[in-house]
């Protein structure tokens, strides 16, 4: 896509002067986080888990819709070296209030298997994209066999991004987000991956 992509974007503080109708390069496409943001205003759930922080872009938009619920707590992970400081050096510089964010370096299955059941009200899935891994973290999130071990509390929302697009080795997730019962969106993608895949814990 080329042009601005700021219309109609209701940008966090910070990421308006960053972005002013650029791109940042790996990042979620910005109306997919502003979807995302929306979404866990309709959830009504105040605890976020993201696996997979990248560089801080969703986490601000995470953070700052959280503050302006009223607060939360927010959870961030990724397993590469130097993501951790850039998303926490970002939230730092929005300061969200009444937000409590932790942002932790590692593998998200190791950190999904400590937390406890029914502890996450709102999930975003972005890091490692391979099917197998990811379906790994759906099924600790939510488990409709063992719904009482599952992460996800009654109602929670699971989003997932990359479900459409990819070529070569690129893998897009849709059959993934559809096997554990989800619905896959296609939107206008920037790079290979795009679109949004969205499951609802009953």
């Amino acid at each position: 896509m080329n042009g601005r992509i700021d219309h109609a974007i209701n940008w966090p503080p910070g990421l308006a002067l960053e972005w002013p109708g650029g791109y940042a390069d790996g990042a979620t496409e910005p109306w997919i986080q502003q979807i995302v943001a929306a979404l866990l205003v309709a959830s009504h759930k105040r605890t976020v888990l993201e696996l997979g922080s990248y560089r801080g872009h969703t986490a601000v938009w995470l953070c700052h819709t959280l503050s302006r619920m009223g607060g939360g707590e927010y959870l961030g992970v990724d397993n590469v070296s130097g993501r951790q400081a850039a998303t926490l050096t970002r939230l730092s510089l929005l300061n969200p209030a009444n937000v409590r964010y932790q942002v932790v370096q590692g593998d998200a299955l190791v950190v999904l298997r400590s937390l406890p059941a029914r502890s996450v009200g709102f999930a975003w899935v972005d890091d490692d994209h391979a099917p197998k891994h990811v379906a790994e973290e759906l099924e600790l999130l939510y488990n409709p066999v063992m719904p009482d071990q599952s992460k996800m509390v009654s109602g929670g929302i699971i989003a997932m991004h990359d479900v459409y697009g990819g070529e070569e080795r690129m893998t897009p997730l849709r059959s993934v987000c559809v096997a554990a019962h989800g619905y896959a969106l296609d939107f206008p993608r920037i790079g290979l991956l795009g679109g949004l895949g969205i499951v609802q814990v009953p």
